[in-house]
């Protein structure tokens, strides 16, 4: 038991995911405040990151996959920007929403285990954790309004409904990953791999917030 504490808390893995998110999120909170074509700008080159890491892991395989690639990359385009043009304050509870629900099933399906929410899709996510990612994006929605940090009206089954959107989106990279036989989609960010691996919640949550507020 101590061992599989000991390798699910590995430092180097954990630090580097550390370093990489100190890095990251106030640069992508700031373009997010600077909205326009700035944060436009920036998601297009996301999304060709992601379109060379899409053709790379699907390389060798049917053509259909790439149509898919593109439908998926552009869900993502046209469901951040449209977010952000719509509203700053919910944009923020989008992204809130989704860290909260990957730290919460991370570390709560750690620390906790028990049954496997679906072992032939995802062998390493459980019940547990994936409570623990609903539960923690309540709580931290909850505290984020309660001290004014953000201002949007909601009710409780709309975080629900986008914490279960980013599980699927989860898991849903996590039967391409097994069905490519890839570890990670790319490696271009230290200790979380590559750009979709980094955003698959996001971008399904995305498109259940776009569907939400259209």
């Amino acid at each position: 038991m101590m061992k599989h504490y000991i390798d699910a808390f590995g430092k180097n893995k954990i630090f580097a995911r550390f370093v990489a998110s100190i890095i990251l999120m106030p640069i992508a909170i700031s373009i997010a405040f600077l909205g326009g074509r700035i944060f436009e700008c920036a998601i297009c080159i996301t999304a060709i990151l992601m379109a060379f890491e899409w053709a790379n892991v699907t390389n060798g395989h049917k053509s259909i996959w790439r149509f898919i690639g593109i439908g998926y990359i552009m869900m993502f385009v046209s469901s951040m920007i449209y977010i952000r043009n719509y509203d700053l304050q919910w944009f923020f509870a989008l992204i809130i929403i989704v860290w909260a629900t990957d730290i919460g099933g991370y570390f709560v399906g750690i620390l906790i285990g028990g049954p496997k929410l679906l072992p032939k899709v995802s062998p390493s996510k459980t019940w547990s954790g994936s409570i623990g990612g609903f539960l923690l994006a309540l709580s931290v929605m909850y505290w984020a309004t309660e001290f004014g940090l953000l201002t949007v009206q909601y009710d409780l089954w709309v975080v629900i409904y986008l914490s279960f959107f980013s599980q699927c989106g989860d898991l849903l990279q996590s039967k391409w990953k097994r069905y490519f036989n890839v570890k990670d989609s790319g490696d271009i960010i230290p200790g979380h791999g590559g750009m979709i691996d980094r955003l698959d919640s996001i971008v399904f949550a995305s498109f259940g917030l776009f569907l939400f507020l259209v």
